[in-house]
């Protein structure tokens, strides 16, 4: 077998693993651990992170995922959103322009910012955007911290089909998330049509038996107390009597009502 055919084994290979990894996830946060360690291993790297939104545009961006060796935590680590800089978007830019993956190593004219490599101890940098059809654009990245890496042609193009596994993935769980809260939101209103309904019907039942006791009242002042005493005592009645609306708020047991048509939210 010679050195390309190899290669193309090794690639499908890996992306098995990534693939394999990927469907035993059940939820989105284990599906993207489960992807990032892979990542971790494939390349030997420290640090592998997903950041979200990879948008110039965005006031704030934040690391929702992140798996690390013991001794290079990052972003995710911090618990932060970080305010957008000038090199941060132009970075963001970059990537949803490029083809492919951004390698920044020692032996390619980009570099890693100078204020990621101080703060996180960054050697070499290979960042990619991924763009799932139902939500914005992230950036999958990794870095080697603990000495400098010269990226590969082979490494970069099992990258980027990783990035393109990634981003099926989130399509696939995002989907899935958004279906369930239609779900909650459907069962939420199915819930209070009940409720409404059972309401509306003690209601009914209520003002049914308010007007028998008016009616005997009205009995009782014409025939049995012809008198302004009798009017009087109609009237007390009458007043005693709580109103209909309120009597249904009570039924109602004060219950709020439900927004259904709030957004589905978006990892931050």
């Amino acid at each position: 077998m010679n050195a390309s055919a190899v290669k193309d084994v090794e690639f499908l290979n890996a992306m098995e693993r990534i693939g394999r990894a990927m469907r035993s996830s059940t939820d989105l946060e284990t599906l993207l651990e489960a992807a990032l360690d892979e990542l971790l291993d494939l390349f030997g790297c420290d640090r592998a992170w997903l950041l979200y939104p990879c948008d110039p545009e965005a006031h704030f961006w934040g690391v929702p995922m992140e798996r690390t060796v013991p001794a290079w935590p990052g972003v995710f680590a911090l618990g932060v959103q970080v305010p957008m800089d000038p090199p941060s978007a132009a970075t963001m830019a970059e990537a949803i322009a490029a083809p492919h993956c951004l390698a920044s190593d020692p032996t390619t004219e980009r570099q890693v910012p100078e204020e990621v490599g101080q703060a996180f101890g960054v050697k070499a940098q290979l960042a990619v955007s991924i763009h799932p059809h139902t939500d914005k654009a992230w950036l999958l990245g990794l870095h080697h911290c603990t000495e400098e890496h010269v990226f590969t042609a082979q490494e970069q193009r099992l990258f980027d089909g990783i990035g393109e596994r990634i981003a099926e993935a989130l399509d696939a769980m995002l989907l899935l998330r958004d279906l369930r809260e239609s779900e909650r939101q459907i069962t939420e209103l199915q819930r209070m049509e009940t409720i409404g309904g059972l309401a509306g019907g003690i209601a009914h039942d209520f003002n049914n038996q308010l007007l028998v006791i008016l009616c005997y009242a009205d009995m009782l002042r014409d025939q049995v107390l012809p008198s302004p005493r009798g009017s009087n005592t109609r009237d007390r009645v009458s007043g005693s009597m709580p109103e209909p609306p309120s009597t249904t708020e009570r039924a109602l047991l004060g219950l709020n009502e439900v927004e259904l048509d709030a957004p589905v939210v978006r990892p931050a």
